[in-house]
């Protein structure tokens, strides 16, 4: 499966936080599955971080080498995601969850948030199926 992992999603499992089902850990640990983040996720983190609200526990710059260690791959953002950004209705109004159900809808990529919100786009999301 091609998952796209939501922001709070990959924060949990760097942080090995308990929010993090037992069951979204071991898709995020299968290797049937292709994991990928959007780099709008990383720029959330790193806006955050910046501004001292969000702590990784590591410094930003490591978090690279964690993706790759963890086999996470980056996902760009493409002109056709945008192009679905800007017709989704503002069920969500975070700019950047817009753009990773975007992604998820122009890519074929099954969600992972335990966001509901993302329940009211044509998205499929893993967290909300188990």
């Amino acid at each position: 499966m091609n998952l796209l992992i939501d922001t709070h999603i990959l924060i949990w499992y760097i942080a090995g936080n308990p929010n993090l089902k037992p069951e979204m850990t071991n898709l995020l640990e299968s290797t049937d599955n292709a994991l990928s983040v959007s780099i709008a996720s990383l720029r959330e983190i790193a806006i955050k971080i910046g501004k001292g609200k969000l702590d990784l526990g590591v410094d930003f710059h490591e978090l690279e080498r964690i993706l790759d260690r963890l086999n996470i791959q980056i996902l760009p953002i493409l002109f056709g995601d945008l192009n679905v950004q800007q017709t989704l209705p503002f069920h969500h109004t975070d700019p950047f969850d817009r753009l990773i159900i975007s992604q998820s809808i122009n890519q074929n990529l099954v969600l992972m948030s335990a966001d509901s919100v993302f329940s009211n786009y044509p998205v499929r999301n893993i967290w909300s199926e188990l």
